[in-house]
């Protein structure tokens, strides 16, 4: 409504106007927010199974899969548009939970960073980040890991920022970044840097520690 319509002054409103205002109100200041939750399961029957990469020209990321016998030659299958969702500038550390069997991501929106899912439909967010995260992988308990190979510390070794995310799948998804997003977790520091890629394993390396929970890194 323009504010240039309102009247200054009103004449005492009738119980049922006076709802209808209150109504009017709260539409009005009500966040932006909308619950999205349209991200698809990744489609494997469509997709097929083989090894997926996801690149970036910094206006839109590109969801790959490789050719096999064409050494090393990918496909792409989709491609999200930064310019569909604006402010965001970067998108990376995806992986695919075994849980729900969606792809979750790291992105940059107007420079803070966020945890999100998407599908070859579109993206929608989950939660907030405490840094930008370049490399992502799930345990098989569907816990997220995303770990930074840039928010390092180097002193008398490379400290690296990592951050887990207990049963994302249970998220809300949401289609901006407006609103009340679930915090993120408290973060770590691995005593090395994790390079381009992670996995997770849980091994009991027989140190006599038992069982624990090894992030894997892959420099490149």
């Amino acid at each position: 409504l323009d504010p240039v319509d309102m009247p200054c002054t009103m004449a005492p409103l009738a119980s049922s106007q006076r709802a209808a205002w209150l109504l009017l109100a709260a539409l009005l200041t009500a966040s932006p927010v909308t619950v999205a939750g349209v991200v698809q399961p990744f489609d494997c029957a469509k997709y097929g199974s083989t090894a997926i990469q996801t690149t970036s020209d910094g206006t839109a990321v590109a969801v790959k899969a490789l050719v096999l016998g064409t050494g090393g030659t990918y496909d792409t299958l989709f491609q999200i548009k930064f310019s569909d969702y604006p402010g965001m500038t970067d998108f990376d550390a995806v992986a695919i939970s075994p849980i729900d069997s969606k792809a979750y991501c790291n992105v940059l929106v107007d420079g803070n960073s966020y945890i999100a899912r998407f599908d070859e439909n579109g993206l929608e967010y989950v939660a907030t980040a405490s840094a930008t995260f370049n490399a992502g992988a799930f345990d098989l308990d569907g816990n997220f890991y995303v770990s930074s190979s840039t928010s390092c510390i180097v002193s008398t070794r490379v400290r690296c920022k990592v951050a887990s995310y207990t049963n994302v799948h249970l998220f809300a998804g949401y289609s901006t970044t407006a609103g009340d997003l679930p915090t993120s977790p408290s973060s770590g520091f691995v005593p090395a840097n994790p390079g381009s890629d992670i996995n997770i394993v849980k091994r009991d390396l027989n140190d006599g520690k038992g069982t624990l929970t090894w992030l894997v890194g892959i420099d490149s």
